[in-house]
């Protein structure tokens, strides 16, 4: 907070006080000086709004008015002064005028962040504005990863490094007992360990999905269809969706992926993932309310091998005609890996950013088997629900599988198949 830089790299792991350091400097900047113009970036808009909701959250300390009623993206203060969320786009940043300071969270999973970069510096050319660059560290790829390493062309910037150990209690926010969960949570996947807590950029080489690839998909504009909108709201316009389903019970998540896709492209429109332990008729009951309620949902992609034989047959019995299995045997599984890795290579993944998914979909491994096979694993302790949920999904939705309406398929209602389950069930 104290550093006077015009440019600024910050590495701090996470649980460390981040947002709250960042937020107290952009309220101190916009009350020290007049007409101040903070602009806050984040790979989602979802995710800036939290900064500008940690300000607005010291508000009521201020004397009486310092500032006017805030807004969910908006803080604007009685001396002229205005901290603004705005999208992760380089044309909004080139529209705004007078900008004195840009904070870019989480820039090291921001997309077309090299462009976005360019757009920042020429809108502070004529403030001589600051720059200020916070992440967990990510790919190595990313122009964040050179912020912090690149002397030659970077050199002008500040950087800060802050590891778990000096977010520490009494000298900051993380507690001991806390950090001791964490680590015996991280211990099978030391490269996430490395990323979060250590805020080091730790290699990959064995994974699957690479950070730099996956982060290449995140699409700011993305935002999950709200549960309660799935539930409570059907779907009227025309969509192809299809849903991959993962199952597991006391080891590991069933989970379920909805993938809306546009031409040639594939868009993540919702990720449930279920506590352990939901029994199988729950995670039925969450498939018949998707077809209710959804507009379209052409396909639902379960994997039935193991306990995917019996989630199988309940489907059968509950009336859900739209469900199909597929055995992940070993070619299957590259098959269905592949084509996803492909699908993302080649530009037509949309995710929103969802750091715990993009952490999943990172700790998948492989291994070339004497065959010529890939065989696929995940460390113990971790999970790959979500993964296999979203890549069957895609593997599907690259069929133009026909419509299907369940009111039609089986003649009545699809509620009169299954027990009247509340809804809350389904909100976790």
């Amino acid at each position: 907070m104290r550093d006077p830089a015009q440019f600024q790299a910050a590495r701090w792991c996470r649980q460390s006080g981040k947002t709250h350091c960042i937020a107290a400097l952009l309220l101190w900047s916009c009350l020290r000086n007049r007409g101040f113009n903070v602009l806050v970036l984040a790979p989602a808009i979802r995710q800036s709004k939290i900064t500008v909701r940690k300000i607005t959250g010291f508000l009521p300390k201020l004397p009486k008015f310092s500032a006017l009623k805030p807004l969910k993206t908006k803080v604007e203060f009685y001396n002229g002064s205005r901290i603004q969320a705005i999208p992760n786009s380089p044309e909004t940043i080139r529209g705004e005028s007078g900008v004195n300071l840009v904070y870019a969270d989480e820039f090291s999973y921001t997309k077309n962040d090299r462009e976005l970069y360019e757009a920042v510096v020429f809108s502070l050319a004529t403030t001589n504005g600051r720059f200020l660059a916070t992440s967990t560290p990510g790919s190595r790829e990313s122009l964040f990863y050179e912020m912090c390493t690149d002397d030659v062309s970077y050199g002008d910037f500040s950087r800060s490094h802050v590891g778990y150990w000096d977010a520490l209690e009494p000298n900051g926010p993380l507690k001991p007992e806390i950090l001791e969960k964490l680590k015996r949570q991280f211990a099978s996947d030391p490269w996430r360990w490395r990323r979060e807590m250590e805020a080091e950029f730790a290699d990959d080489a064995d994974a699957w999905l690479s950070m730099s690839l996956i982060t290449r998909c995140v699409d700011p504009n993305l935002e999950y269809i709200p549960e309660n909108a799935i539930l409570n709201d059907p779907t009227s316009a025309p969509k192809f969706f299809v849903a991959g389903v993962d199952i597991g019970q006391k080891v590991d998540h069933s989970a379920v992926g909805l993938v809306d896709k546009r031409d040639r492209e594939f868009y993540l429109a919702q990720m449930k993932r279920f506590p352990l332990g939901t029994e199988y008729g729950t995670v039925i009951g969450y498939l018949n309310l998707l077809n209710q309620n959804l507009h379209d949902l052409r396909r639902i992609m379960i994997d039935q091998t193991g306990v995917g034989e019996t989630f199988m047959e309940m489907t059968a019995r509950a009336g859900l005609k739209n469900a199909r299995g597929i055995v992940l045997t070993q070619p299957k599984k590259q098959d269905v890996m592949t084509f996803l890795k492909h699908c993302m290579e080649d530009g037509l993944v949309h995710i929103p950013y969802d750091r715990d998914l993009l952490n999943e979909l990172n700790v998948e491994r492989f291994e070339l088997e004497e065959t010529g096979r890939l065989r696929f694993s995940h460390p113990p302790g971790t999970h790959d629900d979500r993964l296999w949920a979203f890549a069957l999904a895609i593997y599907y939705a690259r069929y133009e599988a026909t419509e299907y309406h369940p009111a039609a398929a089986i003649g009545r209602n699809p509620n009169s198949l299954m027990p009247n389950l509340p809804r809350s069930l389904f909100r976790h």
